[in-house]
């Protein structure tokens, strides 16, 4: 996987690549679109237009730091990223296209340059921070070690590369309702609705973890499940005739549409 650095997070992330070159990154277009067709049959319809390997965008591997799971991914050129948000007809699709233009026209004009790295000393101050709201928050060492060496990664691109063994893949939330199809009214995966099923689940400690994430450099932290759960969840959908309303603990209900299920990974 290239070496990618953010350049602008305006719309839709931009990275520099470790040869200087400006891209996106296809999987993220396709998300920011709100595309329904699933990426790996969207992405080969949109070569068919006559984008070609090597010149108009990059295919590489993404390997999952925590289950080492691999995801082809692809760096797009800004021409077809534009083409391709252009022929969407829709409004977050024109605005991607504008945005990236203007960013274009910004660079170009030298009124946007290239940022540099922040000082070490205030990485390593970041990374103290991050290590003690985590510790706080009783997330396992191993995945606060993970989240240490990204942060070094993205702040001073330094690899640490952990030798981290993750044997069990986890879903959080709205990666369960994306596997299992359940989605709000809005075309949407439904964290929600999920969480809503789980207050009515059993759930082991061996089956939950507590995983830190990054958020435009601020720590928090989210319960991930393992694929037991996922099934367990499975099952009171099931058993619950596919139910339109779910309601939470706090007595609001969740809308529910169910789009075809996935079988769980």
């Amino acid at each position: 996987m290239q070496d990618l650095k953010i350049f602008s997070k305006d719309v839709i992330p931009v990275y520099t690549t470790d040869t200087g070159a400006k891209v996106v990154i296809g999987r993220e277009l396709h998300e920011k679109l709100g595309i329904e067709t699933p990426y790996r049959k969207w992405f080969p319809r949109m070569c068919e237009i006559g984008f070609i390997e090597n010149k108009d965008y990059t295919p590489d591997i993404f390997v999952h730091p925590q289950n080492k799971q691999e995801t082809v991914i692809h760096y797009i050129t800004f021409d077809m990223a534009k083409h391709i948000a252009m022929i969407q007809r829709s409004d977050i699709g024109f605005e991607i296209r504008q945005k990236l233009m203007d960013l274009e026209e910004a660079v170009s004009s030298g009124k946007i340059k290239t940022p540099s790295p922040p000082p070490l000393s205030s990485v390593n101050m970041a990374v103290k921070n991050l290590m003690q709201v985590y510790r706080e928050a009783g997330v396992d060492p191993k995945f606060t070690a993970l989240a240490v060496s990204e942060l070094y990664k993205e702040k001073a691109n330094i690899p640490l590369n952990p030798p981290i063994e993750i044997d069990e893949h986890f879903y959080d939330q709205t990666e369960i309702a994306k596997e299992l199809g359940v989605y709000s009214t809005t075309g949407k995966p439904h964290p929600s609705a999920i969480g809503a099923i789980l207050e009515k689940l059993e759930v082991a400690d061996k089956d939950k973890i507590k995983v830190p994430y990054l958020n435009n450099g601020h720590p928090g932290t989210n319960w991930k499940y393992s694929i037991a759960v996922v099934e367990k969840i499975k099952e009171w959908v099931a058993a619950n005739g596919y139910p339109s309303k779910i309601q939470r603990r706090n007595g609001t209900n969740c809308n529910v549409v169910y789009k075809e299920l996935q079988e769980v990974s």
